[in-house]
């Protein structure tokens, strides 16, 4: 089985999934986002905002075949 990760990786920094992939070979999509008001993004980081942008991420990368039984959310 080949996993999906959404990759929520807070507002210090990232993995690249370059990286991701060379760690872990059974990864073959990563899919990171940046946490609102970081990088170009606008608003405030927040805990009801997270969770809209983590559904919304889960619910794009399922819509494109991706699997609930190979996604890991971290």
């Amino acid at each position: 089985m080949h996993l999906t990760i959404l990759f929520m990786h807070g507002m210090d920094g990232h993995m690249s999934s370059t990286y991701l992939r060379a760690t872990l070979p059974s990864v073959r999509n990563v899919l990171t986002l940046d946490d609102r008001g970081f990088a170009d993004l606008t608003g405030k980081p927040n805990e009801a905002g997270l969770t809209i942008d983590t559904r919304a991420a889960w619910d794009w990368l399922r819509a494109r075949g991706a699997s609930s039984d190979s996604m890991l959310a971290v």
